[in-house]
């Protein structure tokens, strides 16, 4: 705090008292101004917490009725559904990275499509789906030299979570890759029919 030389005349005590009653005055609104900001701040916390806890409960119900209907379909609606002649059927899990592979969808054979702008950490954030894949894609490699992605830590992490995974890279632009997709999934639909 700075020093105030004041000479010691009953003016100059009398400004002095009513910067003071002023400084006190201004001290006491910020701190009025800050008590209220917290209690704002706290209101929308509760307000937050109270409309996770409504979507939890929300997204807990629609789990529930999405097992039962799982647990409905019988093999009768499948094979219906399903005709006998098929001999490669493809089963599309669009959304994240979790569900699909946390649930098991008769599958012989899982494909993962990582997109380059997705970033090369995925294989280290969702675990699970690149133990439960056979075959990861990583696609718009034509975008490589646009973001920070490394094909080879890519790789690296892929094979620490499931070190029998096959990597290709594709371009849906050029067409690089497509054919060593389409050539594994002929292989192993052969091998999964003979």
């Amino acid at each position: 705090m700075a020093r105030l030389n004041v000479n010691p005349t009953r003016m100059n005590l009398t400004t002095l008292k009513k910067r003071l009653v002023t400084a006190k005055r201004g001290h006491k609104l910020m701190k009025d101004k800050r008590d209220s900001l917290m209690k704002g701040f706290l209101e929308l916390a509760r307000e937050n917490k109270r409309l996770r806890e409504e979507v939890e409960a929300e997204l807990a119900k629609v789990h529930e009725s999405f097992s039962i209907a799982s647990a409905v379909m019988s093999q009768e609606v499948l094979e219906e559904a399903i005709p006998e002649e098929t001999e490669l059927l493809f089963i599309e899990n669009v959304g994240n990275l979790v569900c699909p592979a946390e649930f098991d969808t008769g599958a012989v054979k899982n494909m993962t499509v990582l997109s380059v702008p997705e970033g090369h950490d995925k294989p280290l954030k969702y675990p699970l789906m690149y133990e439960s894949c056979q075959l990861l894609v990583i696609n718009k490699i034509d975008v490589l030299p646009y973001f920070d992605f490394d094909c080879e830590k890519v790789v690296q992490y892929a094979k620490m979570r499931n070190p029998d995974i096959e990597v290709i890279f594709v371009s849906a632009k050029t067409g690089q890759g497509v054919d060593q997709v389409a050539d594994w999934i002929f292989r192993n639909a052969a091998a999964w029919n003979a």
